[in-house]
């Protein structure tokens, strides 16, 4: 996917706006199951500044979400959250419920990141409800998997592991085995708090073969 992005981007004229968005937004997404943290970074400052030359508020929240969770994986989290809150803003005045969802799911993480469980149990709330109100599955499945982090650091593990297994219903229905990756390493790792290594073994190797599978490495070293 990599190699046709990139020869995507190098056809296309510079005037080419719109493709150039589709085909940048692609390499993005790849560079980071890649882990090629550089490389994304990059293409991060490249889509916000397309974002706001073609001037649409839903890709600016778009572009800042990205840059968010690049930030995040950095461990730059004060950074982070200062994207998120731009890319809320952006998604207000565009009235994208769907990206003030995907940002509310990751801002919950960042959160808690950053020691603010207050923040994060309020933004968790916000999230949820803003998912539910969208009704878009894959939407729900991000934002269950984020939500969960709050509850694990919170101690409610058994809250973690319920919404986890809600996320794997949804992503192996759709078929989404990145979605599906990330469930797994998560409800692992919730289950190995709760004292629970019978289960949480079989989840983390089944996570393991897809991660290896797809080439997601980042979640294959998690």
């Amino acid at each position: 996917a990599r190699v046709f992005f990139d020869r995507a981007l190098a056809l296309l004229p510079d005037e080419d706006l719109a493709r150039r968005w589709q085909a940048l937004l692609g390499r993005d997404e790849v560079l980071g199951i890649l882990g090629d943290t550089e490389a994304r970074t990059r293409d991060d400052r490249a889509l916000v500044a397309l974002a706001e030359a073609i001037g649409e508020d839903s890709l600016v929240a778009q572009a800042y979400f990205r840059k968010g969770y690049t930030l995040g994986n950095s461990g730059k989290y004060a950074q982070e959250r200062e994207a998120y809150l731009v890319g809320l803003e952006a998604a207000a005045r565009a009235g994208d419920h769907l990206w003030e969802a995907m940002i509310l799911g990751l801002k919950v993480v960042c959160e808690v990141r950053l020691g603010d469980l207050p923040a994060a149990a309020r933004t968790a709330v916000a999230a949820l409800e803003c998912a539910k109100q969208l009704g878009d599955e894959q939407v729900t499945a991000r934002t269950l998997t984020n939500v969960s982090v709050f509850y694990t650091e919170a101690g409610d593990l058994a809250r973690s592991a319920q919404l986890l297994e809600q996320q794997l219903d949804i992503n192996r229905r759709t078929g989404n085995l990145e979605g599906e990756v990330a469930g797994l390493a998560n409800l692992g790792y919730t289950y190995i708090l709760l004292g629970r290594p019978q289960e949480a073994v079989p989840a983390l190797q089944r996570g393991i073969e897809l991660a290896q599978a797809i080439g997601h490495r980042s979640f294959c070293a998690y």
